[in-house]
């Protein structure tokens, strides 16, 4: 909501009507077009209020040419991008906010005025830009008189369209073949301005069904209020929904920014409403992230950076835009970004990190002391093994332990191996990896066949198990149902890896061919003790709630035996059917592991598609196994 120049956003999936904030946990002032009696903030919210501010708003998101309409059915998001994209374009267009659509089918080319968004004249000074052209200029005084004429045209064409508002949307297909993705998450905030730029990039994708917090409750269904509350209500008890780490690469002074401007500016469009009626309202639902039918526990990783290091991730959006316009490989590879000094060219008058003010029971802490390095790979394009040769040195010199959280971890027998061998060499060094109890890949002769299989994990996870299992951990998360008892697994989606509390990496790359080799990914991997060592701790606090004890803070070895504990005594008690002490399970060997899922709830395609009809099969399971809560219905009336 600080956004002064644009909003860049690369997705494998989006849905606008995310929440983003409850509104009650926003203690500044609302976007003039949020509606306060909505129970979220949707990201819907903030691109449209913020494009009618003049900011410039890009979005590239993913849709396979082939599977989109059955994939997105089976994970119960929308039924295409399309369906999403549409929504937001009949909003847009009451509001009058200009939203264009491309897709990679129908793209207008590079000469088209939406391909070039590296115009510093709209971000920027027009006299240091005419001081540029003047100096680059070695003709005669008509070629000077005519650049000025042409910067001062510039300068007014450039002031037009600051204050067009504009959400650009992109559709784009695979990058090369069946099997390959834009697997990216990322999201840039005023790029132009290297000062005061900030990137998020990990693992969350604004999706529904992406909610998470530490907790892991499922949210009741939401009736909003009909008349206006006459108290503010208070904040909730966490309010934490994505962990967020805050990263900022170098030191640098808080500016002196002034406010005011934009506080009267507010007040004068509030005043431009007619008076006793609530603002415009164009989200499409007062609802929670999450629908009710959506039974999906979820836990993911997002990194906030802030530094020289965007400007690199700035680089790679532009490199993803340009190639969407111009379909040239050489082009793509060859395109390039000048980064101006904002303290000398902006002529933006940003508001401080600190005048959106939201309601936190657990902020993010920022790290000022990090040694950043990024990683992409991307099919066709940028072709590399660099992404998939950290990892392999990760693994292979790792001294003490190694704590991995992964959607699909060791899917890729070469790592499979290194971790192998790497126990082998070590006899010191233990591995606690956190993972879905069932991935979604697919299994048996389809797995085989496209060398993607969730046999494969099970196959490659049991294999490291066996080499050294004193020392080897491998755990999935569930919640136990406090009405039926019975266990939801928690759906591990982040990428994270540390090592020996020295580096932290995390990013949207997957332990997987697909990721490694077939699509496009970003990574970051971070060389900073504090940030790796305290989220460690703050990830271990999470998952073993009350069984955490202070001394694992520097004791990995106490953290990996007590996952063990725990473990070990929910699966006797699940034996005997009784109520678990905490979230982790053991999956491996492979007797307990075969056990588990018999224990597990996981909704099979066919409950997904009656979730998708309106449908909830848990609710009316509920009901067959507990007959009380419907024999009532047939007692006499006294």
């Amino acid at each position: 909501m600080n956004a002064e120049h644009s909003i860049s956003i690369l997705a494998w999936e989006l849905t606008f009507s995310f929440g983003l904030v409850l509104t009650k946990n926003v203690e500044s002032q609302l976007p003039l077009h949020v509606d306060p009696m909505s129970k979220w903030i949707t990201l819907e919210d903030v691109l449209i209020s913020k494009a009618l501010d003049g900011v410039d708003v890009r979005i590239i998101v993913w849709r396979h040419e082939l599977l989109s309409h059955l994939t997105r059915f089976l994970y119960l998001g929308e039924v295409t991008i399309e369906r999403e994209v549409s929504k937001l374009e009949k909003r847009c267009n009451r509001l009058g906010v200009t939203c264009n659509v491309f897709h990679t089918h129908n793209m207008p080319g590079l000469d088209s005025e939406f391909a070039n968004i590296d115009n510093p004249s709209l971000h920027y000074n027009a006299k240091n830009q005419h001081h540029k052209h003047k100096n680059n200029n070695h003709h005669h005084k008509q070629g000077n008189q005519n650049n000025n004429n042409n910067s001062n045209n510039n300068k007014n064409n450039s002031k037009e369209k600051q204050h067009t508002p504009s959400i650009t949307v992109v559709i784009v297909g695979n990058p090369q073949g069946i099997l390959s993705s834009h697997h990216e998450k990322l999201l840039l905030v005023d790029p132009e301005c290297p000062d005061h730029c900030v990137a998020f990039t990990g693992g969350f994708d604004i999706a529904r069904g992406r909610y998470d917090q530490p907790l892991h409750q499922i949210p009741k269904p939401y009736i909003p209020h009909i008349n206006k509350p006459t108290s503010p209500p208070s904040p909730p008890a966490n309010s934490n929904y994505h962990k967020l780490v805050q990263i900022n690469a170098n030191k640098q002074q808080p500016q002196q920014q002034q406010p005011q401007q934009h506080q009267q500016q507010n007040e004068q469009n509030e005043q431009e409403l007619e008076p006793n009626k609530q603002p415009i309202r164009y989200t499409g639902r007062n609802v929670q992230p999450i629908l009710r039918q959506i039974r999906f526990l979820w836990h993911d990783i997002q990194i906030l950076l802030r530094g020289p290091s965007t400007q690199h991730l700035r680089l790679h959006f532009f490199q993803r835009w340009i190639h969407a316009f111009s379909q040239n490989v050489s082009i793509t590879r060859t395109a390039s970004l000048e980064v101006f000094p904002s303290s000398i060219t902006c002529t933006k008058k940003h508001k401080p990190a600190n005048s959106v003010k939201v309601a936190h029971n657990d902020p993010a802490k920022v790290y000022t002391q990090c040694s950043v390095r990024l990683f992409r790979t991307w099919k066709g394009v940028l072709d590399n093994n660099m992404m998939f040769d950290e990892y392999g040195k990760m693994i292979l010199n790792a001294k003490e332990f190694l704590y991995i959280e992964h959607q699909y971890p060791f899917q890729n027998f070469t790592l499979t191996y290194y971790m192998c061998e790497a126990l082998k060499a070590n006899p010191n060094l233990h591995l606690l990896i956190v993972t879905p109890v069932k991935t979604d890949l697919p299994s048996g002769l389809v797995g085989e066949l496209f060398d993607w299989s969730q046999d494969h994990i099970i196959k490659h996870l049991h294999l490291i198990h066996s080499i050294a299992p004193d020392r080897v951990g491998i755990y999935g998360l569930v919640r136990q149902d406090e009405e039926t008892n019975r266990l939801k697994p928690i759906y591990i989606h982040s990428k994270l890896f540390i090592v020996d509390d020295l580096i932290f990496n995390v990013g949207s790359t997957n332990m997987d061919n697909m990721s490694f080799f077939h699509s496009s990914e970003l990574c970051a991997s971070i060389i900073e003790p504090r940030l790796a060592k305290e989220t460690r701790i703050k990830l271990a606090k999470e998952h073993l709630g009350n069984h955490y004890r202070p001394s694992m803070d520097n004791n990995f070895i106490d953290m990996f035996n007590m996952f063990r504990k725990v473990s070990e005594e929910n699966y006797e008690r699940l034996r005997y059917k009784r109520l678990l002490i905490g979230r982790p399970i053991s999956l491996t060997p492979v007797d307990k592991y075969e056990f588990i899922l018999k224990k597990i709830y996981y909704p099979n395609k066919f409950t997904k598609l009656l979730f998708k009809m309106g449908l909830d099969t848990e609710e009316w399971l509920n009901k067959m196994f507990n007959p009380s809560s419907w024999m009532n219905l047939f007692k006499p009336k006294l």
